[in-house]
Formats: C-alpha cells, structure tokens, sequence
C-alpha cells in the first residue's frame, strides 16, 4: 500500500514527497487495537521522515488523505473535502478531479472546490451562496442543471464576467470529463 501512495504522491503536486508508515505492537490490547501506528512524510528531498501534522500543509494533508482512500477499505460512507485542491491548478487539478471521481465509485464524496478541473470531474455540481439582508445572512444550496455547470465553471475560469471563451473552455471540459 505505501508503494502505491508513494506512486501518487507525484499526481497530487507532491513530486519529491515520501510517506512511510510505522507499525508498533503494543504490549496489550486497548480499546483501539493492538499496534500503534504511525503515519510519517517528507515532502523535500534531504529532509527526514517527520509525523504528518509537522511536515503538511491543510491542503498536502487532505490530498494525502484522498489517496489513503483509494487504497484502504475505509469504512467512511462519506468524505467531505474542503479545498483539496488548495494551491494546485492546471494538471495536477485535473489529476485531483480524476481521483475525486475514482473514490467516488465506493464512497459518496462532497467536495468544495474553486478549481475547473476539480469542479467539472464531480457527476453532480452543487451551489451554494451566501445571501445577506439587514438583519442576518442565510445560506441556499442548489443543484446545477448541466448548462448551470457550464455557467459556474466558466464563472471559475473567467475573470470579472463570463466570456464564450470561458463558457466555451468550460462546456468542453464537462465534456472531457464526462467521456472519460
């Protein structure tokens, strides 16, 4: 398993990355089993192992995360991922998109995203905004029709106002994803 995490890891825009697992019998079983384990990375070449709390970013950890799903029999029904994408665009984004769609074969995955690639590779886009009036802000979740995806994924890749050839980018890109 750590091989193939390790395989990953350059994917998810963690190229010179290494995640090694230790695994410690205890001396009696607890309530939590019987072995201590131990998740360690590097993410510089040079750099020693370190426990993942002092090696990863927010962003690093929830993508470790994602592929630790895809090679674990989780019993998570459900992983909500906020921002796993966080500092990553273009290919690596799209690679994110494409393992977001894997996990979701045996998982039910929410994901916010800010990122095209990683927004356009869920089977279904969701909306959610904010609306403020004078006396308190409330919140409206809506799911997108497959033009409304178009919209906010071109509202993703445009800048002030959406263009065709942001509409058009992204219409293609929901496409892609969808054929593949």
């Amino acid at each position: 398993m750590v091989e193939n995490i390790n395989q990953q890891l350059p994917h998810i825009g963690l190229e010179t990355g290494k995640i090694q697992i230790n695994i410690q019998p205890l001396d009696t079983c607890l309530p939590d089993g019987a072995d201590r384990i131990e998740f360690l990375a590097s993410m510089n070449i040079g750099h020693p192992l370190c426990p993942l709390k002092h090696v990863l970013s927010g962003g690093e950890l929830t993508r470790i995360a994602l592929i630790l799903n895809l090679y674990t029999q989780s019993p998570c029904q459900t992983l909500l991922l906020d921002e796993v994408d966080n500092g990553v665009s273009g290919a690596i984004a799209q690679k994110i998109g494409q393992i977001l769609r894997q996990v979701s074969k045996t998982t039910t995955s929410l994901c916010i995203t800010h990122t095209p690639q990683v927004a356009a590779s869920g089977h279904w886009q969701w909306q959610v905004k904010k609306i403020h009036d004078e006396k308190q802000t409330h919140v409206t979740i809506q799911k997108l029709t497959a033009e409304e995806r178009a919209l906010a994924t071109a509202q993703i890749i445009a800048t002030e106002q959406i263009n065709e050839s942001a509409l058009q980018h992204a219409r293609a890109l929901l496409l892609a994803i969808e054929n593949t």
